[in-house]
């Protein structure tokens, strides 16, 4: 057992003097967490977002604003009841869902803040980026409309008169807001009246153009959140850093296979084999070193990653176990491919041949969560997939 032990050590030692396959062990696999946490975490392009739309009010501007809405290369509309809608988002089928509520297409687009409309929106609160991009587009779909109102005058002035109706209804306003309401829209009603009379064309529209009024008001969009059922990353670097780890016991694997070659190039195997030590504890010994350098390589990864990026760590037993499982695995894997050649070239090509075809099927170089079904099926064949889901 000492033996076995010394000969781990002295293993050990000698990877630790090495800054080059140090860097391959412990450095590149941050280098691939942070570069692809970066990329899945967003900033890029956005892709097709399908939400689901509940229509309440069924007016005229609704079924609009749906239909303007529904023109976005970036969104793919379905219709379902409310309690559906909510369902899908928290399974992670929709991304959200949008309420357009009763009395929505009776709100003027010239009412005061308290007769705001308001739309209904609901997602994951930990889809940031979905969110702000989905905002915006409603927004655009509104206001898209306003657009076409102040470009059609007859649209315009029934829009300022309903205003008008309203404003004078409304008892709850403060008297002095309501004279002032009621002057301004007045004035924009002569204004569209005496531009309709003179038919003025290009010119004319784009004088009305020029003198929309400042009192606007767009809807009030209300997220509510809804979070998704089960486990599911916080962060891309949830996904980003298993993958990593598996790139540091892959570079252990790489090191000590190579390592064994050279021993046996420059004949210290051999004079390992005269000495008064068995062959299988030699090879024990080797694969211990294998074995110990893999666990510390993912205990330090798991550990920064927890306390520099906030992975959650849920089973630290099971995690554990499939920590030694996985390590255990991929030293025999280090033994197999130092027999695949008597130099060290050979042995260091077919090591990152075999290993890297692993690495693209199991998930090392395209996460999991984003491989095409064939090849999630085909990953299968890969223990770095296993690594990883362990």
């Amino acid at each position: 057992m000492n033996a076995i032990l010394n000969i781990a050590c002295k293993d050990l030692r000698i990877l630790a003097r090495d800054r080059g396959g140090l860097f391959f062990v412990l450095v590149f696999p941050l280098i691939y967490a942070l570069f692809f946490g970066a990329i899945f975490g967003g900033g890029g392009s956005q892709g097709v977002m399908k939400i689901s739309v509940i229509d309440q009010d069924r007016s005229e501007a609704s079924q609009a604003f749906l239909e303007r809405l529904g023109r976005s290369p970036s969104l793919a509309l379905e219709e379902h009841s409310l309690a559906e809608a909510e369902a899908l988002v928290r399974r992670g089928k929709l991304v959200a869902y949008c309420l357009l509520p009763k009395g929505l297409g009776k709100v003027s687009m010239f009412a005061p803040s308290g007769q705001r409309p308001e739309i209904l929106v609901g997602i994951d609160p930990s889809r940031k980026a979905e969110k702000g991009f989905l905002q915006g587009l409603l927004a655009e779909a509104w206001f898209a409309g306003v657009q076409e109102t102040f470009t059609d005058r007859k649209k315009m002035r029934a829009e300022v008169n309903r205003s008008l109706e309203l404003v004078k209804e409304d008892k709850s306003l403060d008297p002095d807001l309501k004279k002032r309401l009621t002057e301004m829209l007045g004035s924009i009603e002569q204004f569209v009246a005496a531009q309709e009379e003179k038919k003025e064309g290009a010119g004319a529209s784009r004088k009305e153009k020029a003198r929309q009024p400042k009192g606007l008001m767009g809807p009030a969009f209300h997220f509510k959140g809804v979070a998704r059922k089960g486990a599911r990353p916080s962060s891309s670097f949830e996904i980003t850093f298993p993958s990593s780890i598996l790139w540091g016991i892959v570079a252990c694997v790489s090191a000590f296979a190579l390592s064994m070659v050279k021993e046996r190039v420059r004949g210290t195997f051999l004079r390992l084999e005269v000495a008064p030590i068995g062959r299988g504890s030699i090879l024990m010994g080797k694969a211990l070193a294998c074995f110990l350098a893999a666990t510390v390589v993912c205990l330090l990864l798991l550990l920064f990653g927890h306390f520099v990026f906030g992975l959650r760590i849920q089973e630290p037993l099971k995690l554990g176990v499939g920590v030694l499982v996985t390590a255990f695995g991929f030293s025999g894997i280090m033994m197999l491919v130092a027999s695949l050649g008597r130099t060290e070239q050979a042995v260091s090509g077919a090591s990152w041949a075999i290993l890297l075809v692993l690495m693209m099927l199991g998930g090392g170089m395209v996460p999991l969560i984003a491989m095409p079904g064939w090849m999630a099926r085909l990953s299968d064949l890969s223990p770095v997939k296993w690594g990883i889901l362990s």
